[in-house]
C-alpha cells in the first residue's frame, strides 16, 4: 500500500487489540528520534557503516517525515552495488493465528539522480540474509517503477505483508540498501505488527527477598528481587513501594523492574511491590518484605588457612570461625557448604566465600583462594631390577617441577637417588612433594638371587660313582667327570670306563650370580668301595664364640659361607687335624662349614 503527499505523524509504540480471531497484536514503530543509533535491539548487517542517523537530508535536500530524526543509507559516493543491512528486533508471531503480519516504512523518493539505488525487504528467523525470504522493494528514483512509479519528490508509506509461514517467536525484519552509485536514500518510522502473548486477568506477584535481609552496622543497602511472578507475556509491570512502617504510609520508589536497590538506609525499611496486567487493568501486591537495620556490627569472618593449594585426589581442609552458622559458595568441589569446616577439591582453581551469622543475624563474609595444583608425576629408574644377592644398582626418581623431596621406602633415604643392596627380594617405593605439598609416588621391585654354594657327596662301588647334589641356591649344575664327559642331570650316575685319577667339578649357576665350582680329587679302581661320611666335626654346634673344626680325613681348604653364598672366613687345611673359627663379630642365623670334603650346617646362637 503506498499513500503520497500524506503529512506524517509522530508515533510512538503502540499496543492495542485487534480481535482478529481473537488474536492479539502489538504495533511497534520505530522513528529514528533517539540520537542513539542504532536503536535499541537493531543489528546491522555488513561492515561499510552505511546507514546512520540524520536531522537532515543531503543529495536530496530533506528533512525527516516526522520528530527529530530519520535514517538513512548512504548510497551516493560509493562504489555500485554496494551493500548493508539494517535487522529490526526479534519479532514475536507465536498467536498470530490467522492474523496477517506486516511490515512498513516510509521512504524518500526523489529524481535527482536516475541511478537504480534501492531498498530490498526480507524476513528470516536468524539475523543474516542467508536463508531469508525476500517480500518486497523500493526504488529511490521516482520514475524507476519499484514497486510504483511517483511524480513528485516527497514521503511515500509501503507496506509489505510476512508470509504466514513464518509463526515462531524468534523473526527478524532485514531492510538491505543497494547502492548504483545515485542519491542517498532516507527512511522514517518503520512499522511492523507483533503478536506475542499478553497478560490477562490478575497477575501472579511472586514474593520477593532481600539480600541482605539484616543489615548490621545501623546502615547499609539491600537488593530485593521478585521470584514466581507471572512471565512469559507482556503487559506486565512493577511498582514498589516502600515505608518506615507496616501501616504506611507507602511511598512509591524504584524503577519498572522485577528487583530494587533499597539506597542506604538507617533504620528498618518495609517494602512491597504491585504487579499490573495493562492489558486487563488488574493488579496484586506481594507480601511485605521487611528489611531490619541493626546497631550491632558485623562480625568479622576469618578462613583458616587464607590461601591453599589443591593437590588432586587429597582434599583440602577449610575452617571458618567468628560466626554461629555458616554458608559457603560455590558449591562446586566442597564435600559440604554449610559447616565451619569444609574440605574442597575444586576441577580448576576457585574462589570460595563463606557467609558467617552471628546470633544476632549479622552477616560477615571472608574469601579463600584455592588453587588446583598437579601431583609430580613419578617413575624410578634403574639399569637392572634382577640381582645377586650382595649387588647393588642405582635406584633414580625423576619427576616434573622443581623443589621436589624425596622419601624412600623401605630404607628412608631422602635423595633422589641411592643405591640399593636388598638381601632378598623386595619393593622399593619413592615419594616426592613438589613445593606446593603435592605428592607422587612410584614403585619398583627389585629381585634378588643368592648365591650358589656347590656342593656333592658320592657313593662308589668300583667304577660307579652316584653322586648326590646338596648344593644350595642352585638353578643349574654341570658336572664334569674329568674324563671329557658332562652332565646338567641332578643326582647322575657316571661309570667310568678305565682306572686313574679323575678330577670331578660340580659347577652350580643361579644367575645373574656367579657360578660356584665345587671339585674332589677319586683314584677311580674297580676294586673301589666309598660310602658318604662325615668328613670333619663342628664342635660346638650350635656355637656361640668359636667352633672347632676337627677332621676325619685330610682337606684342602676350609669355609664358612652364609646363606646367601658369601664366603666368610676361609681357610688352608692342609697337614692339619683341626681349625677353630672366630664367630663373635658374626650374627646369630643358620652358616655352613664348607671343605673339600664336605659341607655341614653351623647355628650360631
Amino acid at each position: 500500500m503506498q499513500l503520497k503527499f500524506l503529512p506524517k505523524l509522530f508515533l510512538i509504540i503502540l499496543s492495542v487489540f485487534t480481535f482478529l480471531q481473537a488474536d492479539a497484536q502489538v504495533i511497534n514503530i520505530e522513528s529514528f528520534d533517539n540520537v542513539t543509533f542504532l536503536p535499541t535491539g537493531w543489528t546491522s548487517v555488513g561492515a561499510n557503516n552505511l546507514w546512520t542517523r540524520r536531522t537532515t537530508g543531503t543529495f536530496p535536500t530533506c528533512t525527516p517525515a516526522s520528530g527529530a530524526g530519520m535514517s538513512r543509507f548512504a548510497s551516493r559516493g560509493v562504489a555500485a552495488n554496494t551493500t548493508q543491512t539494517l535487522c529490526t528486533p526479534s519479532i514475536d508471531y507465536s498467536n498470530k493465528g490467522s492474523a496477517q503480519a506486516y511490515f512498513s516504512l516510509w521512504i524518500f523518493r526523489d529524481n535527482g539522480s536516475n541511478n537504480a539505488d534501492s531498498l530490498s525487504f526480507y524476513i528470516n528467523t536468524t539475523q543474516s540474509l542467508t536463508g531469508a525470504t525476500h517480500i518486497g522493494a523500493v526504488a529511490r528514483y521516482t520514475k524507476l517503477f519499484l514497486p510504483d512509479s511517483v511524480t513528485t519528490n516527497g514521503w511515500y508509506k509501503y507496506t509489505f505483508n510476512v508470509p504466514s509461514s513464518f509463526t515462531g517467536n524468534t523473526n527478524y525484519i532485514l531492510i538491505k540498501g543497494v547502492s548504483q552509485a545515485g542519491n542517498n536514500i532516507h527512511i522514517d518510522d518503520v512499522e511492523w505488527n507483533s503478536f506475542p502473548n499478553l497478560c490477562s486477568g490478575v497477575p501472579t506477584p511472586g514474593t520477593g527477598v532481600a539480600n541482605p535481609g539484616t543489615i548490621c552496622g545501623a546502615s547499609g543497602t539491600s537488593s530485593i528481587a521478585l521470584s514466581g511472578y507471572t512471565t512469559g507475556v507482556i503487559g506486565i509491570s512493577f511498582q514498589w513501594k516502600s515505608s518506615s512502617s507496616l501501616s504506611g504510609p507507602w511511598i512509591n520508589i524504584g524503577t519498572n523492574s522485577a528487583t530494587l536497590n533499597t539506597g542506604t538506609i538507617t533504620s528498618t525499611q518495609y517494602y512491597k511491590c504491585l504487579v499490573s496486567c495493562s492489558y486487563s487493568g488488574l493488579v496484586d501486591s506481594t507480601p511485605v518484605i521487611t528489611v531490619t537495620v541493626k546497631q550491632a556490627t558485623l562480625p568479622t569472618i576469618t578462613i583458616n588457612p587464607n590461601a591453599a593449594n589443591y593437590c588432586v585426589g587429597v582434599p583440602t581442609k577449610l575452617f571458618a570461625s567468628g560466626a554461629s552458622t555458616y554458608a559457603w559458595s560455590p558449591t562446586t568441589g566442597l564435600n559440604v557448604s554449610n559447616s565451619d569446616t569444609v574440605f574442597a577439591s575444586p576441577t580448576v582453581s576457585t574462589v570460595y566465600t563463606v557467609k558467617g551469622t552471628d546470633t544476632a543475624g549479622c552477616v560477615g563474609q571472608a574469601f579463600v583462594n584455592v588453587t588446583l595444583r598437579q601431583n609430580p608425576n613419578v617413575f624410578i629408574s634403574a639399569l637392572d631390577t634382577n640381582l645377586c644377592a650382595g649387588d647393588s644398582v642405582l635406584l633414580t626418581a625423576a619427576s616434573g617441577g622443581g623443589g621436589n623431596t624425596f622419601l624412600w621406602l623401605p630404607t628412608g633415604n631422602k635423595t633422589s637417588s641411592f643405591y640399593a643392596k636388598p638381601s632378598v627380594s623386595n619393593l622399593y617405593s619413592v615419594t616426592v612433594t613438589n613445593t606446593f605439598g603435592c605428592k607422587g609416588n612410584a614403585k619398583k621391585n627389585l629381585f634378588v638371587a643368592q648365591k650358589p654354594i656347590a656342593y656333592f657327596d658320592v657313593n662308589v662301588f668300583a667304577r660307579t660313582y652316584r653322586f648326590a647334589d646338596s648344593s644350595l641356591n642352585a638353578q643349574d649344575l654341570l658336572w664334569d667327570f674329568g674324563d671329557g664327559n658332562y652332565s646338567t642331570a641332578r643326582n647322575p650316575v657316571y661309570t667310568y670306563s678305565e682306572d686313574g685319577t679323575k678330577t670331578i667339578t660340580l659347577i652350580a649357576s643361579n644367575p645373574p650370580c656367579l657360578a660356584d665350582t665345587f671339585t674332589r680329587t677319586f683314584n677311580v679302581s674297580a676294586i673301589n668301595v666309598i660310602n658318604n661320611n662325615n668328613s670333619f666335626k663342628l664342635s660346638p654346634n650350635p656355637a656361640k664364640q668359636q667352633v672347632e673344626i676337627r677332621f676325619n680325613q685330610a682337606t684342602e681348604y676350609v669355609q664358612l659361607i652364609d646363606l646367601t653364598g658369601q664366603v666368610l672366613i676361609e681357610e688352608n687345611s692342609v697337614d692339619k687335624i683341626s681349625l677353630v673359627f672366630d664367630l663373635s663379630h658374626l650374627s646369630k642365623g643358620v652358616y655352613f662349614v664348607r671343605s673339600s670334603n664336605g659341607m655341614q650346617k653351623l647355628i650360631i646362637e
